[in-house]
């Protein structure tokens, strides 16, 4: 992932040329956003190896493109490029720490993300590892330099921008769907997390407002 305006170069497999995918993207928060998956914009190339499924996802990403201009498909081509980037993510810190059979992270964060709905803490997802809750949030901040807490709040406000995106549903609803009960306290989590509130990043994604810092 190349910040914009550094200069490079690349080349394809010669035998098959048609061997590279890329896109180029932009926004207002996107540097924050890499930074959140703990990317290092100092050191942009990330091997990872080959994976059907993100093939598949950049596939659908072209398709959307060829197949209309609709400001809608905008929206969902905003939120497929999203889920590629935060897959690269998580396939990066499963890589780096496949030698660790002891703590399984990708099991986590799947275990997290089926649970978006629900408020887990630490004592559920300490169980689900078989460790004690102290072992648990110091061998989980050592492979993400992050917390389970912090993580899979990030999580739910990710579901909540998609569903920003897509749907027109009201931002209580949006909060119920996502085991928030109190919608204020979502509101707050949510501008914790994106720097504005759910109801502004509707609007300027829908063209009504402009991002101010």
């Amino acid at each position: 992932m190349i910040p914009k305006d550094v200069i490079h170069s690349y080349e394809a497999s010669t035998n098959d040329p048609w061997s590279i995918y890329w896109v180029h993207c932009d926004g207002i928060l996107l540097n924050e956003f890499l930074i959140s998956l703990n990317h290092n914009l100092q050191s942009p190339v990330s091997p990872i190896g080959l994976h059907p499924r993100l093939a598949n996802d950049f596939e659908s990403l072209l398709d959307l493109r060829k197949t209309t201009q609709q400001f809608t498909a905008y929206l969902h081509a905003s939120s497929l490029l999203r889920q590629i980037l935060t897959h690269i993510a998580l396939l990066k810190t499963q890589q780096q720490h496949q030698f660790d059979q002891s703590f399984n992270l990708d099991a986590i964060h799947t275990f997290m993300l089926t649970r978006l709905h629900e408020s887990l803490d630490i004592d559920t997802l300490a169980a689900r590892a078989n460790l004690s809750k102290y072992h648990f949030i110091k061998r989980y901040k050592q492979l993400t330099g992050s917390t389970p807490i912090n993580d899979f709040i990030r999580m739910k406000i990710e579901k909540a921008c998609h569903l920003l995106d897509i749907t027109d549903q009201r931002i209580s609803e949006i909060a119920w769907t996502l085991g928030y009960e109190d919608a204020y306290y979502f509101s707050r989590s949510f501008s914790k997390v994106m720097g504005i509130s759910p109801s502004q990043y509707r609007n300027i994604r829908l063209g009504r407002a402009t991002y101010k810092e």
